[in-house]
Protein backbone atom coordinates (compact mmCIF):
# COMPACT_ATOMS: atom_id res chain seq x y z
CA UNK A 1 0.00 0.00 0.00
CA UNK A 2 1.35 3.42 -0.92
CA UNK A 3 1.55 6.16 1.70
CA UNK A 4 0.39 9.52 0.41
CA UNK A 5 3.30 11.96 0.01
CA UNK A 6 5.86 9.51 1.40
CA UNK A 7 9.51 10.32 0.72
CA UNK A 8 12.59 8.54 1.99
CA UNK A 9 14.60 10.02 4.85
CA UNK A 10 12.19 12.79 5.82
CA UNK A 11 8.90 13.29 7.62
CA UNK A 12 5.63 12.60 5.83
CA UNK A 13 3.74 15.88 5.58
CA UNK A 14 0.10 16.46 4.74
CA UNK A 15 0.22 19.98 6.13
CA UNK A 16 0.19 23.10 3.98
CA UNK A 17 -0.59 26.71 4.87
CA UNK A 18 -3.51 26.47 2.48
CA UNK A 19 -6.54 24.69 3.95
CA UNK A 20 -7.41 23.32 0.52
CA UNK A 21 -4.00 21.66 0.18
CA UNK A 22 -3.96 20.07 3.66
CA UNK A 23 -5.86 17.05 4.96
CA UNK A 24 -9.54 17.97 4.94
CA UNK A 25 -10.59 16.41 8.24
CA UNK A 26 -8.97 16.23 11.67
CA UNK A 27 -7.45 12.79 12.03
CA UNK A 28 -8.44 12.66 15.70
CA UNK A 29 -12.05 13.88 15.89
CA UNK A 30 -12.95 13.47 12.18
CA UNK A 31 -14.42 16.98 11.95
CA UNK A 32 -14.11 18.93 8.70
CA UNK A 33 -11.23 21.44 8.76
CA UNK A 34 -10.86 22.14 5.03
CA UNK A 35 -11.67 25.22 2.99
CA UNK A 36 -14.46 27.40 4.44
CA UNK A 37 -14.46 25.47 7.71
CA UNK A 38 -15.26 27.55 10.78
CA UNK A 39 -13.25 25.15 12.95
CA UNK A 40 -9.79 26.47 13.80
CA UNK A 41 -6.91 24.17 12.88
CA UNK A 42 -3.12 24.28 12.94
CA UNK A 43 0.05 22.29 12.32
CA UNK A 44 0.41 19.02 14.20
CA UNK A 45 3.35 16.65 14.65
CA UNK A 46 2.10 13.16 15.41
CA UNK A 47 5.16 12.67 17.61
CA UNK A 48 5.86 15.93 19.40
CA UNK A 49 9.47 16.95 18.91
CA UNK A 50 9.80 17.45 22.68
CA UNK A 51 8.21 14.08 23.45
CA UNK A 52 11.62 12.42 23.11
CA UNK A 53 14.98 13.78 24.32
CA UNK A 54 15.78 17.14 22.76
CA UNK A 55 17.64 16.98 19.44
CA UNK A 56 16.58 13.45 18.49
CA UNK A 57 14.31 14.65 15.69
CA UNK A 58 16.06 15.99 12.59
CA UNK A 59 15.03 16.89 9.05
CA UNK A 60 15.76 13.30 7.98
CA UNK A 61 13.92 11.62 10.87
CA UNK A 62 10.52 10.03 10.34
CA UNK A 63 7.53 11.90 11.71
CA UNK A 64 4.02 12.57 10.45
CA UNK A 65 2.96 16.19 10.06
CA UNK A 66 -0.61 17.17 9.25
CA UNK A 67 -3.36 19.63 10.12
CA UNK A 68 -5.55 19.01 13.18
CA UNK A 69 -8.21 21.03 14.90
CA UNK A 70 -6.89 23.29 17.66
CA UNK A 71 -8.97 21.52 20.32
CA UNK A 72 -7.40 18.13 19.59
CA UNK A 73 -3.92 19.61 19.22
CA UNK A 74 -4.12 21.27 22.64
CA UNK A 75 -5.50 18.15 24.28
CA UNK A 76 -2.73 15.99 22.83
CA UNK A 77 -0.04 18.45 23.96
CA UNK A 78 -1.20 18.06 27.55
CA UNK A 79 -1.17 14.26 27.28
CA UNK A 80 2.31 14.25 25.72
CA UNK A 81 3.77 16.52 28.37
CA UNK A 82 2.82 14.14 31.18
CA UNK A 83 3.67 10.87 29.41
CA UNK A 84 7.00 12.21 28.16
CA UNK A 85 8.06 13.45 31.60
CA UNK A 86 7.20 10.26 33.48
CA UNK A 87 8.42 7.75 30.88
CA UNK A 88 11.73 9.54 30.39
CA UNK A 89 12.25 10.01 34.15
CA UNK A 90 11.74 6.26 34.70
CA UNK A 91 13.75 5.15 31.67
CA UNK A 92 16.88 3.07 32.28
CA UNK A 93 18.37 4.89 29.28
CA UNK A 94 19.32 7.61 31.77
CA UNK A 95 21.93 5.31 33.27
CA UNK A 96 24.31 5.42 30.30
CA UNK A 97 23.40 8.64 28.51
CA UNK A 98 24.14 11.98 30.17
CA UNK A 99 22.02 13.89 27.66
CA UNK A 100 18.98 11.72 28.31
CA UNK A 101 19.54 11.99 32.07
CA UNK A 102 19.67 15.79 31.81
CA UNK A 103 16.51 15.92 29.69
CA UNK A 104 14.67 13.61 32.07
CA UNK A 105 15.51 15.75 35.09
CA UNK A 106 14.67 18.95 33.21
CA UNK A 107 11.22 17.71 32.31
CA UNK A 108 10.49 16.16 35.70
CA UNK A 109 11.51 19.39 37.43
CA UNK A 110 9.05 21.49 35.45
CA UNK A 111 5.96 19.28 35.04
CA UNK A 112 3.33 18.53 37.66
CA UNK A 113 1.64 15.17 38.08
CA UNK A 114 -2.06 15.37 37.18
CA UNK A 115 -3.04 12.75 39.77
CA UNK A 116 -1.05 14.16 42.69
CA UNK A 117 -2.29 16.99 44.90
CA UNK A 118 0.28 19.03 46.81
CA UNK A 119 0.11 21.79 49.37
CA UNK A 120 -0.07 24.49 46.70
CA UNK A 121 -2.42 24.84 43.75
CA UNK A 122 0.11 23.46 41.25
CA UNK A 123 0.37 20.03 42.85
CA UNK A 124 3.50 17.86 42.96
CA UNK A 125 6.34 17.87 40.45
CA UNK A 126 7.01 14.64 38.56
CA UNK A 127 10.42 14.29 40.20
CA UNK A 128 8.76 14.37 43.64
CA UNK A 129 5.74 12.20 42.83
CA UNK A 130 7.01 8.82 44.02
CA UNK A 131 4.47 6.94 46.13
CA UNK A 132 5.09 5.63 49.64
CA UNK A 133 2.74 2.81 50.63
CA UNK A 134 2.53 1.18 54.06
CA UNK A 135 1.08 -2.31 53.84
CA UNK A 136 -0.19 -4.69 56.47
CA UNK A 137 -0.02 -8.41 55.69
CA UNK A 138 -1.18 -10.64 58.51
CA UNK A 139 1.08 -9.50 61.37
CA UNK A 140 3.75 -7.95 59.17
CA UNK A 141 3.91 -4.27 58.33
CA UNK A 142 6.22 -2.97 55.61
CA UNK A 143 6.59 -0.03 53.28
CA UNK A 144 6.97 0.20 49.52
CA UNK A 145 8.25 3.05 47.39
CA UNK A 146 6.96 3.27 43.80
CA UNK A 147 8.48 5.58 41.17
CA UNK A 148 6.31 8.25 39.50
CA UNK A 149 3.40 6.50 37.81
CA UNK A 150 1.80 7.22 34.46
CA UNK A 151 -1.81 8.31 34.54
CA UNK A 152 -3.92 5.50 33.07
CA UNK A 153 -6.24 7.92 31.28
CA UNK A 154 -3.35 9.89 29.78
CA UNK A 155 -1.72 6.70 28.44
CA UNK A 156 -4.95 5.41 26.91
CA UNK A 157 -5.87 8.69 25.21
CA UNK A 158 -2.37 9.42 23.89
CA UNK A 159 -2.02 5.87 22.54
CA UNK A 160 -5.38 6.32 20.80
CA UNK A 161 -4.26 9.56 19.14
CA UNK A 162 -0.93 8.09 18.03
CA UNK A 163 -2.68 5.07 16.50
CA UNK A 164 -5.39 7.25 14.94
CA UNK A 165 -2.77 9.32 13.14
CA UNK A 166 -0.86 6.30 11.87
CA UNK A 167 -4.04 4.46 10.90
CA UNK A 168 -4.99 7.41 8.70
CA UNK A 169 -1.49 7.49 7.25
CA UNK A 170 -1.58 3.85 6.11
CA UNK A 171 -5.23 3.64 4.99
CA UNK A 172 -5.90 6.99 3.29
CA UNK A 173 -5.72 7.25 -0.49
CA UNK A 174 -6.06 11.03 -0.76
CA UNK A 175 -6.21 13.29 2.33
CA UNK A 176 -7.09 16.30 0.15
CA UNK A 177 -10.48 14.74 -0.52
CA UNK A 178 -12.68 14.58 2.57
CA UNK A 179 -14.46 11.45 1.36
CA UNK A 180 -11.19 9.64 0.63
CA UNK A 181 -9.60 10.42 4.00
CA UNK A 182 -9.71 7.46 6.36
CA UNK A 183 -9.95 7.99 10.13
CA UNK A 184 -10.18 5.60 13.07
CA UNK A 185 -13.37 5.60 15.13
CA UNK A 186 -12.40 5.42 18.84
CA UNK A 187 -15.02 2.69 19.23
CA UNK A 188 -12.76 0.34 17.24
CA UNK A 189 -9.77 0.99 19.52
CA UNK A 190 -8.86 -1.56 22.20
CA UNK A 191 -6.17 -1.27 24.86
CA UNK A 192 -4.79 -4.51 26.31
CA UNK A 193 -2.44 -2.74 28.71
CA UNK A 194 0.81 -0.84 29.16
CA UNK A 195 4.00 -2.27 30.59
CA UNK A 196 7.20 -0.86 32.06
CA UNK A 197 10.52 -2.06 30.68
CA UNK A 198 10.78 -4.45 33.64
CA UNK A 199 7.61 -6.22 32.46
CA UNK A 200 8.30 -6.56 28.73
CA UNK A 201 8.30 -10.31 29.19
CA UNK A 202 4.67 -10.17 30.32
CA UNK A 203 3.12 -13.53 29.46
CA UNK A 204 0.05 -11.99 27.85
CA UNK A 205 2.14 -9.78 25.55
CA UNK A 206 4.40 -12.67 24.56
CA UNK A 207 1.30 -14.74 23.71
CA UNK A 208 -0.17 -11.92 21.60
CA UNK A 209 3.11 -11.68 19.65
CA UNK A 210 2.91 -15.41 18.88
CA UNK A 211 -0.73 -15.28 17.81
CA UNK A 212 -0.23 -12.34 15.43
CA UNK A 213 3.18 -13.33 14.07
CA UNK A 214 1.85 -14.13 10.58
CA UNK A 215 -0.32 -11.01 10.28
CA UNK A 216 0.62 -8.57 7.53
CA UNK A 217 2.76 -5.66 8.70
CA UNK A 218 1.40 -2.30 7.50
CA UNK A 219 3.50 0.00 9.67
CA UNK A 220 6.83 -0.53 11.43
CA UNK A 221 8.55 2.63 12.61
CA UNK A 222 11.58 3.15 14.84
CA UNK A 223 12.47 6.82 15.00
CA UNK A 224 14.13 9.48 17.18
CA UNK A 225 17.12 7.25 18.00
CA UNK A 226 14.75 4.49 19.10
CA UNK A 227 12.86 6.64 21.60
CA UNK A 228 9.63 6.12 19.66
CA UNK A 229 8.54 2.80 18.16
CA UNK A 230 5.30 1.58 16.64
CA UNK A 231 4.06 -1.44 14.75
CA UNK A 232 0.64 -2.08 13.18
CA UNK A 233 -0.22 -5.50 11.71
CA UNK A 234 -3.44 -6.60 9.99
CA UNK A 235 -5.14 -9.96 10.10
CA UNK A 236 -5.10 -11.21 6.46
CA UNK A 237 -8.53 -12.81 6.89
CA UNK A 238 -10.60 -10.11 8.63
CA UNK A 239 -10.43 -6.35 9.21
CA UNK A 240 -8.67 -6.61 12.60
CA UNK A 241 -5.36 -5.03 13.55
CA UNK A 242 -2.73 -5.53 16.24
CA UNK A 243 -0.70 -2.51 17.33
CA UNK A 244 2.06 -1.72 19.80
CA UNK A 245 3.89 1.45 20.84
CA UNK A 246 7.08 2.07 22.78
CA UNK A 247 7.75 5.44 24.42
CA UNK A 248 11.19 6.63 25.55
CA UNK A 249 12.62 3.12 25.92
CA UNK A 250 10.54 2.77 29.08
CA UNK A 251 6.92 1.81 28.47
CA UNK A 252 5.19 -0.38 25.89
CA UNK A 253 1.50 -0.13 25.07
CA UNK A 254 -0.32 -2.97 23.33
CA UNK A 255 -3.79 -3.15 21.82
CA UNK A 256 -6.02 -3.89 18.86
CA UNK A 257 -8.38 -2.39 16.31
CA UNK A 258 -11.59 -4.31 15.77
CA UNK A 259 -14.83 -3.88 13.83
CA UNK A 260 -16.74 -5.78 16.49
CA UNK A 261 -17.90 -4.79 19.97
CA UNK A 262 -15.16 -6.96 21.44
CA UNK A 263 -11.43 -7.25 20.72
CA UNK A 264 -10.15 -9.76 18.15
CA UNK A 265 -10.30 -13.39 19.25
CA UNK A 266 -6.50 -13.42 19.47
CA UNK A 267 -6.83 -11.13 22.50
CA UNK A 268 -9.20 -13.47 24.34
CA UNK A 269 -8.33 -16.34 26.70
CA UNK A 270 -4.83 -15.05 27.38
CA UNK A 271 -2.63 -16.52 30.15
CA UNK A 272 -3.75 -15.39 33.57
CA UNK A 273 -1.51 -12.90 35.38
CA UNK A 274 -1.25 -14.01 39.01
CA UNK A 275 -1.15 -11.29 41.63
CA UNK A 276 -1.80 -10.57 45.30
CA UNK A 277 -4.03 -8.13 47.13
CA UNK A 278 -2.90 -6.24 50.21
CA UNK A 279 -4.60 -3.74 52.47
CA UNK A 280 -3.03 -0.67 54.07
CA UNK A 281 -3.86 0.68 57.52
CA UNK A 282 -6.54 2.93 56.05
CA UNK A 283 -8.31 -0.01 54.48
CA UNK A 284 -7.24 0.76 50.90
CA UNK A 285 -6.85 -2.34 48.74
CA UNK A 286 -3.79 -2.69 46.49
CA UNK A 287 -3.19 -5.33 43.85
CA UNK A 288 0.38 -6.30 43.02
CA UNK A 289 1.66 -8.35 40.11
CA UNK A 290 5.15 -9.66 39.59
CA UNK A 291 6.83 -8.03 36.60
CA UNK A 292 8.53 -10.32 34.11
CA UNK A 293 11.70 -9.17 32.37
CA UNK A 294 12.17 -10.10 28.75
CA UNK A 295 14.32 -13.25 28.72
CA UNK A 296 13.80 -14.24 25.06
CA UNK A 297 14.29 -12.60 21.67
CA UNK A 298 12.53 -9.23 21.46
CA UNK A 299 10.09 -9.78 18.61
CA UNK A 300 7.45 -7.12 19.34
CA UNK A 301 8.61 -4.67 16.68
CA UNK A 302 9.51 -7.22 14.02
CA UNK A 303 7.17 -7.30 11.05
Amino acid sequence: MEVYNFKNNQPVSWYRKSLAKSNQRCLYCNRFIGSNSELKSNKEHLIARDFVPKGYFTDTTFNFIFRSCVDCNNKKSSLERHVSSVSLFNSSARNNNEHVDYEALRKASNDYHPDKKGLDENGILIKDSSSNIDLLMEKLKFGLIAPPQLSNDYVKHLALMHIQGLFSLITTTNPLCASALSTLDPGRFWLLGFYSEYDWGNHQVIEIIKRTKKWNCYCNVITANGYFKVIIKKNPEVDDYFWALEWNKNVRIVGAISNNKSPPVEFLDLPEIIGKSWVDEAGNIYKFFREVKLDCDDELFIG
